[in-house]
């Protein structure tokens, strides 16, 4: 029993190790990020509403009002803005890691390519905007059962407007807030939940509206440009800014491009089958420890995933989506096995857990030697792969 205590504290202090070093890399990458004035991310967070009332532009508005109020330099705010994000997500995160018993499935579902250290692999998903929603969804899942059930919704639908303003793909994940509400009042009466359901889907149903509204909108890009002057040289010629007028079929164009590549769907059809395959074994192999629920709680995954298709069709950054959507699932995981909502069905599976030898090889080989391109790719992104022609040659 010591000797499994003393495995459990190994490999937690090497999550912890994980989840810095994640930190350390998103913002340092970051920070060149904020220095180049240039990319799609430095773009995305700069839009704005000083051209109009356009999607993407909540936080860019609120960061370009306190420039203006404080005189700050805004490339500066934006820079504090989101490595306070950042601290705040990987923080709840250690302390979420640190509050669990963990075993050998738990460690494949923790450490899959498409976890918490996925931006270190790709870093081209470094400084987006999901960070927002990662870190509502965070606070949520370690505070919004404390909250009086009636208020509860107050917060999922403020969180719901706050994630979609900044960027409208981000509204779909709503769907997980939904079902963390669900989860969380599991013990309640039915009639209840319902109630208080139709209330939260009639808002993001009016959320949704908005964002219509938004994308039927032509903004001002010159005068988005104009107010970021000063930061941003090539404002309006490329990345995300320029596309701000796009409609929906300018969108499903660029999606038509990807079509074409070969093995694009069925390349990220097979990663997801690989990085979600732990996740679902888990939830598919384990039952409520509510005697009401005759459920499989594998419906608690699969009904968000279901409710985000629809970003599979417009947009191209597959592996991208992919990541959110296994944060979000990650999240969920760690509220059900810290507070026992599930119970994972005793399987020969975590006898591989007595042996250290076995352990590294799985976890090395399936977290660490390949990841998901976070777009347009057909190939998996093998992580040694460079070094070892290198050794080659």
């Amino acid at each position: 029993m010591l000797k499994l205590i003393k495995q459990e504290s190994s490999i937690k202090l090497f999550l912890y190790f994980l989840i810095i070093v994640t930190f350390l890399v998103s913002s340092f990458k970051f920070y060149e990020i904020i220095q180049l004035k240039n990319g799609w991310q430095y773009s995305d967070w700069l839009i704005n509403y000083q051209g109009g009332f356009t999607r993407r532009g909540l936080i860019g508005e609120i960061i370009f009002k306190i420039h203006q109020i404080s005189s700050m330099r805004l490339e500066y705010l934006l820079f504090f803005t989101v490595i306070i994000l950042y601290s705040v997500f990987h923080i709840h995160l250690l302390k979420i890691i640190k509050s669990l018993k963990i075993q050998f499935l738990d460690l494949l579902i923790i450490l899959s390519p498409l976890s918490f250290f996925y931006p270190v692999m790709e870093s081209k998903v470094i400084g987006r905007k999901e960070i927002i929603f990662f870190t509502c969804f965070i606070l949520m899942i370690r505070y919004l059962k404390n909250v009086e059930f009636k208020r509860q919704k107050y917060f999922i639908i403020s969180s719901a407007l706050i994630t979609s303003l900044s960027h409208s793909g981000l509204f779909l994940f709503s769907s997980y807030f939904l079902v963390f509400f669900w989860i969380i009042n599991l013990k309640r009466p039915f009639k209840l939940i319902i109630k208080e359901s139709i209330f939260i889907i009639s808002s993001l149903s009016a959320i949704f509206g908005i964002i219509i509204y938004q994308s039927s909108i032509d903004v001002n890009i010159s005068a988005i440009c104009s107010s970021l002057s000063l930061v941003y040289e090539n404002c309006g010629k490329t990345y995300y800014i320029s596309t701000l007028n796009w409609s929906l079929s300018d969108n499903l164009e660029v999606r038509k491009i990807w079509n074409t590549v070969s093995n694009f769907n069925l390349f990220y059809l097979i990663a997801f089958i690989f990085s979600f395959f732990p996740i679902i074994f888990y939830f598919f192999n384990s039952k409520f420890n509510y005697n009401l629920i005759k459920l499989n709680p594998i419906f608690l995954l699969l009904i968000p995933i279901i409710s985000t298709i629809p970003i599979y069709i417009i947009a191209s950054d597959w592996g991208r989506y992919y990541f959110w959507t296994y944060i979000s699932s990650l999240l969920i995981y760690f509220y059900c096995k810290k507070y026992k909502v599930i119970e994972f069905k005793k399987t020969r599976i975590n006898k591989l857990f007595r042996n250290r030898f076995s352990i590294f090889l799985i976890v090395f080989l399936y977290g660490f030697t390949w990841t998901v391109p976070h777009c347009c790719g057909n190939n998996f992104k093998l992580i040694y792969q460079k070094p070892i022609e290198n050794i080659l040659r």
